[in-house]
């Protein structure tokens, strides 16, 4: 019991690693076609690792079952006593190796059409791989005089004409699926041929299929199944002989919620002609989308359709996602003359020969310093001592504010683009202990503000917790799944403040129990106002990385102060654009929208994303677009076969008959064992 004990665990093993293959291929294939995995293996048929591992089980199976074999015709019979049955361990093999095959052809042959993009006709190439394999043992069951492999022929028989009629008749395109047919007929009549003289013997496993075939072939037009629901007028139009899905452009219609119409201007195409005009076109994404479409805007279509979708032109665009850029360029400096003067701490910064502007010097002062707020002036010449300085700016200050943990600290000063030798920097005390400068060194910031939209928060609730001396704000952005990337803060306060905020954002917004919504923590940042004679600054505003969720919690740590009233909040949003050749929407003689709502789409690959080039001009002119609305097209839902709509009875069936066949073989094999002296041949 030994060897069929390991056979067994071995074939278990292989039945879990078939399954898996069938039903986890199409993933494991979108993962060896990305990027960043190279495993051309996988392309070599039955020279890949799963196909190895099935060759090397075959082969142990007929090795082991040949030794025994030969094992037992050397061994003289022996009385049997009746304590152990005499089983046929070379039979169980061979049948072990046989079925081990069956799955290793089917398998790779599922593989290779899911690489090759066989489509449905991978399930008629699996229907030809088990009638050839089928045929092929029955020759060796009657070359042999087998009944054990006739009968497994018999039974792969069965089970093809099970798949014919049970799934490539839902799934296979006509012309297809009477292929299956045809080649299904031919080899029947071809095996009934060869049983000719043993028509005896067979009619109790034949009779029952062909009455089967009868009986289905009377019922069955080979008309092409009802596909999608006749449920609207528009399906009426379309021509009845046309499989709809041989139009990946219609189904992925089919599969858009929502839409929105984008306004071609008229005079596009005779500014074209005259060279008046540019190549493209940009369509700013509208704010309702992103409650649509997918977190990364994959399922975006742009489409020409016609009011009954009999003409469908999509239309290729590229995705155009920018963002804020900052660059600093430092440039070292010397201090010079650090000293006091009149409550005033004043320093120069040489800095020499400049090659770039600069606007802004950042200044260092000593950890230990904190809680303070200097305004500061700063000069310039190109002198060391100058009859008079050039005024930059006197609105600059150097701000500290510690409590806790928590502490903000300002040391940039902000002028005009200038290029001089020499900075005179000079820094307010306001009769407080001046401030120990440890360095400082001159900046050229550089930002590039991308145009951003704005998003008017709804304030839903603002309350307190004395517990944790808090405010908790939330706010609604109207949007769900919007995209934002800063907020704008109008503060009730009566006095100077300086408060932390943590912002969290979510899509989804439990109001029966607050604790239950997850909340994704983005940022933590000070909102300050110090309005005195002296010094007048102040933050409302926070930028954060951008994040999509419709929903804000802001936190306020106002520990013993008294709370802040947010009396406003307004989000920023930039702009996402799809870039559009002119020439694709002029030939567009239907109606243009813009398309989203399908949360399995893929992304689509034009070609325009590599034939536009590097596009210097950064603006085109500019689409309108009009309010969404429901895709009128969306609807025409999959009537499911019979096996979609009815998979546990199928997989139970399946299951069932799977150990039913085993049970089967298991007892014609203790059978013929026990007859072996009797039957050899058989």
């Amino acid at each position: 019991w030994i060897v069929p004990g390991l056979f067994g665990l071995l074939g278990l093993l292989l039945f879990v690693n078939f399954f898996d293959t069938l039903g986890s291929w199409h993933y494991e294939l979108s993962q060896l076609k990305s990027d960043k995995v190279n495993s051309p293996i996988w392309f070599y048929f039955l020279l890949n690792p799963r196909g190895i591992s099935f060759l090397f089980a075959i082969a142990a199976a007929a090795i082991g079952a040949v030794w025994f074999s030969r094992t037992q015709q050397s061994v003289e019979p022996q009385e049997d006593f009746g304590t152990e049955p005499n089983i046929d361990l070379a039979a169980m093999l061979g049948v072990f190796a046989h079925l081990t095959g069956l799955a290793l052809l089917t398998i790779e042959f599922y593989a290779q059409g899911a690489l090759r993009d066989w489509g449905t006709a991978k399930a008629l190439v699996i229907t030809g791989v088990w009638l050839s394999y089928a045929v092929g043992t029955l020759i060796v069951g009657l070359y042999y005089r087998s009944k054990t492999v006739r009968i497994l022929a018999l039974g792969l028989f069965l089970l093809t004409t099970g798949k014919v009629f049970l799934y490539d008749v839902w799934h296979l395109d006509k012309a297809i699926r009477f292929g299956a047919f045809v080649l299904l007929g031919v080899v029947l009549m071809s095996v009934s041929y060869l049983y000719q003289k043993y028509q005896s013997r067979i009619r109790e496993w034949i009779s029952p299929v062909m009455i089967f075939l009868a009986v289905t072939c009377g019922f069955w037009n080979f008309n092409s199944p009802q596909v999608f629901a006749q449920s609207t007028t528009e399906q009426a139009a379309t021509d009845g002989d046309e499989s709809e899905s041989a139009n990946p452009t219609l189904k992925t219609l089919q599969r858009l919620t929502h839409r929105w119409p984008i306004t071609v201007p008229e005079k596009s195409l005779e500014q074209r002609n005259s060279g008046t005009t540019g190549e493209f076109y940009q369509l700013t994404i509208p704010q309702s989308v992103y409650s649509a479409a997918q977190p990364g805007l994959a399922d975006l279509r742009i489409m020409a359709v016609n009011a009954k979708a009999t003409s469908i032109t999509e239309i290729p665009y590229v995705l155009r996602q920018r963002k804020d850029r900052s660059t600093i360029n430092k440039q070292q400096g010397t201090i010079l003359n650090l000293s006091q003067v009149g409550g005033k701490t004043q320093f120069l910064l040489e800095v020499g020969e400049t090659k770039r502007p600069v606007n802004e010097i950042h200044i260092e002062t000593n950890k230990s310093n904190r809680n303070y707020a200097r305004p500061v002036t700063v000069y310039a010449s190109n002198k060391r001592d100058p009859d008079e300085w050039n005024l930059l700016t006197t609105a600059g200050y150097l701000l500290d504010q510690s409590r806790g943990n928590r502490r903000l600290t300002i040391s940039n000063v902000t002028f005009p683009n200038s290029r001089f030798k020499y900075y005179k920097i000079e820094i307010n005390n306001l009769g407080q202990q001046p401030l120990d400068i440890k360095r400082a060194f001159m900046q050229d910031r550089e930002e590039i503000r991308i145009s951003h939209s704005e998003l008017p928060g709804t304030i839903i609730s603002q309350t307190e917790n004395a517990n944790e001396r808090l405010s908790e704000v939330l706010i609604d952005l109207q949007f769900p799944g919007i995209p934002s990337d800063g907020i704008e803060l109008e503060i009730d306060y009566d006095g100077n403040y300086n408060r932390t905020i943590n912002i969290a954002v979510t899509n989804e917004l439990n109001t029966e129990d607050e604790k239950k919504t997850r909340w994704r923590s983005m940022t933590s940042q000070h909102v300050f106002s110090i309005d005195r004679p002296e010094l007048q600054a102040s933050r409302t505003s926070l930028r954060y990385t951008e994040v999509r969720g419709r929903y804000l919690r802001l936190r306020i740590y106002n520990g013993d102060d008294g709370p802040l009233k947010i009396t406003a909040c307004t989000a920023r949003m930039i702009d996402k654009l799809l870039i559009l050749e002119q020439v694709d929407l002029q030939k567009a003689e239907q109606p243009v929208f813009l398309y989203a709502g399908a949360r399995r789409l893929t992304a689509p690959q034009y070609d325009l994303a590599r034939t536009m080039g590097n596009l210097k001009q950064t603006e085109f002119p500019e689409l309108s677009v009009g309010a969404e609305g429901d895709n009128p097209h969306f609807g025409f839902v999959p009537v499911l076969p019979w096996s979609e709509r009815n998979k546990p009875l199928l997989w139970t069936a399946t299951i069932s008959g799977v150990v039913i066949f085993g049970l089967l073989t298991f007892l014609l094999l203790k059978k013929a064992a026990e007859h072996q002296e009797q039957e050899p041949s058989a």
